[in-house]
């Protein structure tokens, strides 16, 4: 399984030099407007995207949504998005 992602850079939360240090092929972004939407794409056919933030108070505190997509042409969409960021 391949593990791919970009972080928001400069968080005071970010978790990017723990997934760094445990081999998982992550960068930084180097700009937060360009980023900020939230989604996963899941053995090119699934997506998983909304406003959800994957953190404690995105999962207890905040009022977050999340929508599942079943759909290869979308999760292909989102895929070849992110590598147009991720390069």
């Amino acid at each position: 399984m391949k593990v791919k992602g970009i972080i928001e850079k400069g968080s005071k939360y970010s978790q990017f030099q723990t997934l760094k240090s445990n081999g998982l092929d992550v960068i930084e972004d180097s700009s937060k407007t360009i980023l900020h939407h939230k989604f996963f794409v899941i053995d090119e056919r699934i997506v998983i995207t909304g406003s959800f933030n994957p953190t404690r108070n995105g999962d207890t505190r905040n009022d977050e949504n999340f929508l599942v997509l079943y759909d290869e042409e979308v999760a292909v969409t989102y895929l070849n998005y992110f590598k147009s960021l991720f390069g």
